[in-house]
């Protein structure tokens, strides 16, 4: 049996990566090729890279349509010339969902594994995802009630919708089931995309300086990838305090609060009990469009989302700004209280984020379907 893995950034890739060990395991006999990047290319055939087109924003993404539309065809003309049996897509809507027509139409079967935030936004995107996929694996809780109540509002066929839990949970494992003590650091988790960089960098490292100042005994070290090392040399003159670590989840073990963009980072942070502040910024294009877009939703933190309620503070756009950063930063440093309630809250995340192992489940719940 062949597979085709379709990711566009590095969280949906870590799941991607577990889930082609698992399907492996499960026969050693499957071929798998991708469109991913290096950490998938060990388990797969690359036919193409995502690092190239994988930006947040309308603004930017419109830079990058040309270098899409080429890396699309190329995906496609692989998926027929290899005799491809089933397309798994990960996250990257406006990308995968395109493969899924295009699987659809050639009769192959489609699994969206992460599903698009239909929740949030674009909601009326969910009739092409019952319509053109086979089976439909959502990871956040309450995704699960979601597509139920879609299902029943619109007669969709909810028997498609499998729901195991968060990938993340076998990914942090180990990481969990070390016991580490925490120390003086404050860690600085500014993005996983150029284009968050630029947005994010320097507004948290003028908090990180604010900071300094009151929190002298504490080191701030930034979690970053190798790529990324010679773009933050620019700012080393200014900031000569802050330190940079390639081990993210080594770090988030031992930090004891952080300043964090949104995104799956925020789960990750909920898991290692490590308080933080989010901050999030856009193009103000790219903002004002999505504002206008996004319904139902208050929050941009996962946790917030899951929870219900504000656990930990964000500050988006506008109110991303470094004195804003440091003053909610500096409010929950200084309050051992504020530390242990949004601790205690976030235990109640990790429980609804599901139990050991969840990768396995969904890869033979993969596999019983195609047979």
């Amino acid at each position: 049996m062949k597979f085709f893995l379709s990711v566009g950034e590095r969280s949906a890739e870590k799941y991607a990566f577990l889930l082609a060990q698992e399907l492996k395991k499960a026969d050693s006999s499957i071929e798998i090729l991708s469109f991913g990047s290096d950490l998938l290319a060990t388990q797969s055939q690359k036919i193409a890279d995502y690092k190239d087109i994988s930006v947040i924003g309308f603004k930017e993404a419109l830079s990058v349509v040309p270098k899409a539309v080429e890396i699309l065809n190329v995906v496609k003309k692989a998926i027929i010339k290899n005799n491809i049996d089933a397309l798994v897509l990960m996250d990257f809507p406006d990308f995968n969902m395109q493969l899924a027509k295009f699987a659809n139409k050639n009769n192959i079967k489609v699994i969206y594994y992460i599903t698009p935030q239909l929740w949030a936004w674009r909601k009326s995107r969910i009739r092409q995802l019952f319509k053109y996929v086979d089976l439909i694996i959502p990871i956040l809780p309450f995704e699960r009630t979601f597509f139920n109540t879609q299902s029943v509002k619109h007669n969709f066929d909810f028997k498609k919708v499998a729901y195991f839990g968060h990938p993340l949970v076998d990914i942090l494992h180990d990481y969990l089931e070390k016991r580490q003590d925490k120390e003086k650091i404050i860690l600085i988790l500014p993005g996983s995309r150029m284009s968050e960089l630029h947005f994010h960098t320097k507004n948290f490292f003028e908090a990180a300086y604010l900071l300094k100042k009151e929190f002298s005994d504490y080191k701030f070290v930034v979690a970053t990838q190798e790529r990324f090392l010679k773009y933050f040399e620019q700012f080393k003159s200014e900031f000569p305090f802050i330190e940079f670590s390639l081990d993210t989840y080594d770090m988030m073990k031992k930090a004891s609060f952080a300043i964090t963009k949104s995104g799956t980072v925020t789960l990750e942070a909920a898991l290692f009990g490590l308080p933080c502040v989010v901050a999030y910024k856009l193009s103000n294009l790219s903002y004002i469009i999505g504002k206008a877009l996004i319904h139902g939703v208050d929050s941009i933190a996962l946790p917030n989302i899951i929870y219900g309620k504000k656990i930990i503070p964000e500050l988006i756009q506008f109110d991303a700004t470094p004195k804003k950063i440091y003053e909610y930063s500096k409010l929950i440093l200084q309050s051992n209280n504020y530390q242990r309630q949004i601790k205690h809250d976030f235990k109640q995340i990790s429980y609804a984020l599901g139990n050991y192992p969840v990768t396995p489940k969904i890869a033979k719940t993969i596999l019983d379907y195609l047979a």
